[in-house]
């Protein structure tokens, strides 16, 4: 009896410490901001929303901007792997898919009408959190953005 009472306390115990690992519980919010990482576009800002919808599952949406002529409005969606590798609570890596529009005011015939293109890619990423809602973000990737990586900040609203 006093070893299945250790067997329950220890499995409880590892779905404790695997539940706090997650990045986002579900109706969580994280808000992102930073600058994106672009050879073309000069130095876009960006800032976005992210969901917890799902054990280990986010949802969210970003704004990018560079200029008036470069501006794209996204969303993604997230699975965070940190369970899964079994890393420390400060640790968030995760990969996904996105898709957005790209907002592109060429203006090359000086008719206004701009180069506006929509398209689907996918990202991977990671934070280290400092505390209990701030951290560093880094992530590169693939889509219509102004930027194919960004560097910034997040924190935990919620």
């Amino acid at each position: 009896m006093k070893n299945l009472i250790t067997i329950c306390i220890a499995v409880i115990g590892l779905q404790l410490a695997a539940y706090s690992q997650s990045p986002l519980d579900p109706g969580q919010i994280q808000a992102n901001f930073g600058i994106g990482i672009d050879d073309q576009s000069g130095l876009p800002i960006y800032g976005g929303l992210d969901f917890g919808i799902a054990d280990d599952w986010t949802a969210g949406a970003v704004l990018s901007f560079a200029s008036s002529d470069y501006v794209s409005l996204g969303a993604n969606i997230n699975y965070h792997f940190d369970d899964l590798l079994g890393l420390p609570p400060e640790w968030n890596v995760y990969g996904g898919a996105n898709a957005g529009i790209l907002f592109e005011d060429d203006d090359i015939d000086d008719s206004g009408n701009g180069n506006n293109q929509f398209g689907i890619g996918i990202q991977a990423g990671g934070r280290y959190f400092f505390n209990d809602r701030w951290g560093i973000n880094l992530q590169v990737g693939t889509g219509k953005e102004v930027s194919d990586g960004r560097l910034g900040l997040t924190v935990v609203i919620n």
